[in-house]
């Protein structure tokens, strides 16, 4: 049993090594916090002290911390950043941060960057912050101007009033005002593109200018709140002289590219070995991919009242099944749309809704949209399409399908597709299902047969991610891929189907509140 359990540990250890990223010089780790307290305050984005403390111990040990000066340094080639290094930002604005964050950063001598919001700082407090008491105070301009000039704080902008949610489909679902474009309801109309950019320009300007005004100066930098924006924020902000951008995603950095800063999201329920392990991957997700299609067609109806009820048996299958990832049909089998677009006949706006729904009311963990290859023109309509879904839909990727007996002809018109979606949302991820494509490292996963597996393998393709198309008898089939390396998986029935709730199905396909290590373990 001990020589069991070593053995495990040993491959633990061996799949968490092999997600570490090979760090080279000038990259470096971004962390982001938003609260830090003494005592438990019932939000999951107020980190306990003593938990914060533990971190900064184990940062001090291991790593090294270093300023948005030095960031901003070495991507003008004045500097290198030190091996292992890490940036700790802190957003909103809290004035927990100058009671409880700042005297600890002065203590262990590390730098942080403090992002603020205008019109709370301003207003002295936050909006619904969800706390069990009352909302936290925000921190003082007189406050900032203490913490900048100690040297160990560098204040940056959060936005002046975007930090809320707003209406941006037709059924009033709600999304983050610097992500999408709001939808008014009244007069059942979206915001034109020209609008949202000119609505973030302004904010974001303003922001700038009260940060000049009371900090004496500003960088040149945004932390998009709930580090949502696309396309048009980015250039909406590059505009206003703020080219350097925050997200909430994970992943590596380099100095030399600032246009999208990836940060992993520190919260209460952060252990000290996930912070560890965070910090060795840089926060990439270990979670397998576990698909199954929604189809659109079969729930369609032009009354509202059907289709809401359809919508309903979806969420309840779908909670029930525990499912992780939705593959959502985009374009009906006629050719049509189910969101707005100007590159095809529309046949109703709810995609949103769905991926909306799927997330918020079935905890969902992705949302992906499948989009048949078949309906791509002509590389203007393919762009046209693909900005158009990823601008109105909120979306974790995209998938192109083929079919098996498709031409290859239309290939590159995929790949202008592809180019206009990551333009417009950088930091979706994108796929290809149907058949081994001819560039497969343009693409995040591939979606193969087990024959096609077969053929990747004789012909030594490499792909970024390859996802298993499963057929019959799940669990043999999935024991054996897992022990070929394989597991991400993809199962091709629709999630209304009764046989989504089967043993056998949740046992592979339910891995929300699993890891992989556990789902490596329950197939051997």
């Amino acid at each position: 049993m001990k020589n069991i359990f070593l053995i495990a540990v040993a491959l633990f250890n061996l799949f968490y090594s092999s997600l570490s990223y090979s760090q080279t010089p000038n990259e470096f780790v971004a962390l982001c916090y938003h609260d830090v307290s003494v005592e438990p305050l019932g939000n999951n984005f107020s980190v306990l002290q003593k938990d914060f403390v533990q971190q900064l111990e184990y940062l001090k040990a291991n790593y090294n911390v270093v300023s948005m000066q030095d960031i901003l340094d070495a991507s003008k080639g004045k500097k290198n950043l030190p091996p292992k290094a890490v940036l700790l930002t802190v957003d909103d604005g809290l004035e927990s941060f100058y009671k409880v964050i700042f005297p600890l950063l002065k203590s262990y001598k590390m730098k942080g960057v403090f992002a603020v919001v205008g019109q709370w700082t301003e207003n002295g407090v936050t909006p619904d912050y969800g706390f069990k008491t009352s909302n936290p105070k925000t921190a003082g301009w007189d406050q900032l101007k203490e913490m900048t000039d100690s040297g160990w704080v560098d204040v940056v902008s959060h936005s002046f009033d975007l930090h809320q949610w707003q209406t941006y489909n037709p059924q009033g679902n709600s999304a983050p005002s610097a992500g999408f474009l709001k939808y008014d309801l009244s007069a059942k109309v979206y915001e034109t593109d020209e609008a949202f950019m000119q609505r973030i320009s302004i904010d974001l300007q303003k922001n700038n200018e009260l940060l000049k005004k009371h900090l004496g100066s500003a960088y040149p930098v945004i932390v998009w709140p709930y580090g949502s924006f696309n396309g048009l924020s980015t250039k909406a902000a590059a505009a206003v002289e703020l080219p350097i951008q925050f997200t909430i995603q994970p992943g590596i950095n380099h100095a030399s590219d600032l246009r999208q800063v990836r940060r992993g999201f520190i919260t209460a329920k952060t252990t000290f070995m996930d912070f560890k392990r965070f910090l060795e991957t840089a926060f990439l997700d270990e979670r397998p991919m576990r698909l199954v299609k929604v189809d659109m067609d079969s729930r369609w109806s032009e009354s509202e009242q059907e289709r809401e009820a359809h919508l309903a048996t979806l969420l309840e299958h779908a909670s029930a099944a525990n499912l992780s990832d939705a593959l959502v049909q985009s374009i009906s089998s006629t050719g049509e749309a189910y969101f707005p677009t100007k590159a095809l006949k529309v046949r109703g706006d709810y995609l949103n809704r769905m991926s909306s729904s799927l997330r918020s009311r079935a905890q969902v963990t992705n949302v992906f949209a499948r989009i048949p290859t078949s309906v791509l023109k002509d590389q203007t309509q393919a762009e046209q399409l693909l900005t158009d879904l990823v601008k109105y839909v909120d979306l974790d990727g995209v998938i192109f399908e083929a079919a098996a007996n498709e031409s290859l002809i239309n290939f590159n018109f995929v790949l202008a597709a592809l180019a206009a979606g990551k333009s417009m949302r950088p930091t979706m991820t994108f796929g290809y299902s149907g058949h081994l494509p001819g560039d497969a490292q343009a693409f995040d996963y591939v979606v193969l047969s087990y024959h096609d597996i077969e053929q990747k393998n004789q012909r030594n393709v490499k792909l970024k991610r390859a996802v298993v198309a499963m057929s019959t008898d799940l669990k043999s089939k999935a024991r054996l891929l897992n022990s070929q390396g394989h597991s991400d998986f993809y199962y091709n029935i629709d999630i209304e189907k009764k046989s989504i709730l089967d043993p056998q199905f949740t046992e592979i396909f339910s891995v929300r509140q699993k890891t992989l290590a556990e789902l490596k373990g329950e197939l051997k």
